[in-house]
């Protein structure tokens, strides 16, 4: 596994980041719930256009209060493919935005064997957008906040930051 020097660096903040283990267990089990929704076929592979937004909609079908989750599930895209200005501009909470980080590069990571294996062309590209989103996200942040002691976030997200996205 390649760990990025942000995550060496900047360990404790990220985990203190994270939502409750139960939320981020549903997050990263059920992400992908709505991808049979939308799968397509073509001379090039399967397609799963939307399908990030699809399963966040599916997910408040079936489970209406889990806002957080389904807020996680119609990002979970973002880090994979947005621009260092998009970044910069998301009006998504940080402790969100550490949570699609970590998950993303667990992703890259998990389906490395997919895209042919650690050291292929196609892995390499993932890991460096990922990698550039981590630098970029976590550069602001305040020396006095880097520690070594941690604590894992709270989980809790206030209902502003639950209509983000949601």
């Amino acid at each position: 596994m390649r760990v990025p020097e942000w995550l060496s660096r900047h360990k404790s903040h990220i985990l203190r980041q994270m939502p409750a283990e139960d939320v981020l267990r549903r997050y990263t089990v059920y992400h992908d719930c709505g991808k049979h929704l939308v799968e397509e076929t073509d001379g090039e592979g399967r397609h799963f256009p939307d399908h990030a937004n699809v399963s966040a909609d599916y997910w408040l079908r079936h489970y209406p209060e889990d806002t957080h989750v389904a807020l996680l599930m119609r990002n979970d895209m973002f880090i994979h493919a947005c621009t260092a200005k998009e970044l910069d501009d998301s009006v998504l909470p940080h402790e969100v935005l550490c949570t699609l980080l970590l998950t993303a590069l667990a992703e890259i990571h998990s389906n490395a064997a997919m895209f042919g294996g650690v050291d292929s062309q196609s892995f390499k590209i993932k890991w460096k957008q990922v990698n550039r989103r981590g630098s970029r996200l976590l550069f602001r942040i305040p020396k006095e906040k880097i520690d070594e002691n941690v604590t894992v976030g709270s989980g809790e997200v206030s209902s502003e930051d639950q209509q983000l996205g949601v």
